[in-house]
């Protein structure tokens, strides 16, 4: 019946056009799923009408047939890759996958946002891979088959995702294809409240976060680094905590009590994430994407997740400041205060100075500094005087 359909509709089909049928449902609700396949093109086809947005998931903006053959490729390889048994590979198709996966090697080396959808060292293993395999896949070896059709997926995919060939192409994997939406002024009020309290650490994993998860979609060697850093970060806070809860036993009370909450909450707080994204750098690019929707699906998306991973770092540092409060509790409350003063206020202002000097030393926290400066100005009463009403303007009539 199907075959008619194309017969009727004018279709010439190639000698290797496959017709693949999969029933869904169980007994007498059961409906009868199918598509066609074009060896010779690489694309599916339907002979009834098939919205094809279906297809390009949630990727918005695509219009061009170019931009859609990327999909129908993908598709392709998939299918390829689910059925692989006689169906030996075309050198033109190993050709073609060897110099793509020359040039993502040469852009990983070269670039730091590059959009390769594997780091260099899988990449070398990948190209000696196809290497190895080209006779096995060319005579149709299933095994060779599948690794090729999986790889081919894998790139048709990225290429569909960037934009590959359209005008206004994604060329740095922390840029999005889209116009920048307008900033959402209760997000950034908020991050910036936050920032005061942080010690500006909201917004440095903000952006962070921007670079790593671009228009719903993960770049998965930039994933797989961000979470490795971000499992180093919370390690090293957990060791530091644990430290501090050694050293703040002969400080004095209340103090000392502000401290030890800081540093228990930041070391709780550092177990509980890293028990949440251990693994993840593990995972496919699929489920890191899958784990960004889970933890932005609140109301302030982004934010909060920035928020949430910068608490163990500023409880810390509270934890530190309320310890060195507490020190001087001790040092300057001493019966031989006048002694301990003139002995230990001269290294006490050495130390400040050199511990604060490479935070002041950095180009981005003066930059931050100021921003916040700015923005407090900015939102005070008597900086924004009122305007006086523009003069009325005379026309003079001929």
């Amino acid at each position: 019946m199907l075959f008619g359909m194309t017969t009727a509709a004018n279709i010439e089909l190639s000698k290797d056009t496959e017709l693949v049928i999969e029933l869904e449902g169980i007994r007498k609700e059961r409906a009868a799923l199918y598509y066609f396949v074009d060896h010779q093109h690489r694309l599916l086809f339907w002979v009834h009408e098939f919205e094809h947005k279906k297809l390009l998931g949630h990727i918005k903006g695509v219009q061009n047939k170019s931009h859609i053959k990327h999909r129908l490729e993908t598709q392709y390889w998939t299918h390829c890759e689910l059925y692989p048994h006689g169906r030996p590979i075309a050198q033109e198709d190993l050709e073609s996958l060897k110099g793509t996966l020359i040039h993502a090697n040469a852009e990983a080396i070269t670039s730091d946002t590059s959009l390769a959808p594997f780091d260099v060292d899988e990449l070398g293993r990948m190209l000696d891979l196809v290497d190895r395999m080209q006779e096995g896949a060319k005579e149709g070896q299933p095994e060779m088959v599948w690794v090729i059709a999986r790889l081919m997926r894998m790139f048709s995919h990225a290429k569909f995702v960037n934009f590959y060939g359209q005008i206004g192409a994604r060329l740095n994997a922390d840029k999005s294809v889209y116009a920048e939406p307008e900033e959402d002024s209760r997000a950034s009020r908020l991050l910036d409240v936050f920032d005061l309290v942080l010690f500006g650490s909201a917004s440095a994993h903000f952006k962070a976060l921007k670079g790593i998860w671009v228009d719903h979609t993960v770049n998965f060697p930039r994933w797989k680094g961000f979470i490795n850093k971000l499992l180093a970060e919370w390690n090293s806070f957990t060791i530091y905590s644990t430290v501090m809860l050694a050293v703040d036993e002969q400080a004095a009370v209340i103090a000392i009590y502000l401290s030890l909450i800081c540093i228990v909450g930041s070391l709780i707080v550092s177990v509980l994430l890293v028990g949440q994204v251990r693994g993840q750098e593990g995972e496919s690019a699929k489920g890191a994407a899958d784990f960004m929707k889970r933890m932005t699906q609140s109301m302030l998306g982004l934010e909060a997740l920035a928020i949430m991973q910068s608490v163990p770092y500023a409880l810390l540092i509270w934890g530190m400041l309320f310890f060195v409060l507490a020190l001087g509790f001790v040092i300057f409350g001493s019966p031989h205060r006048a002694t301990t003063i003139a002995i230990v206020s001269p290294g006490w202002v050495v130390i400040t100075f050199l511990s604060m000097w490479p935070l002041w030393g950095s180009q981005h926290h003066r930059t931050k500094v100021y921003e916040w400066w700015k923005k407090i100005v900015e939102k005070l009463p008597f900086n924004h005087p009122k305007q006086p009403p523009p003069l009325p303007t005379i026309s003079s009539q001929p």
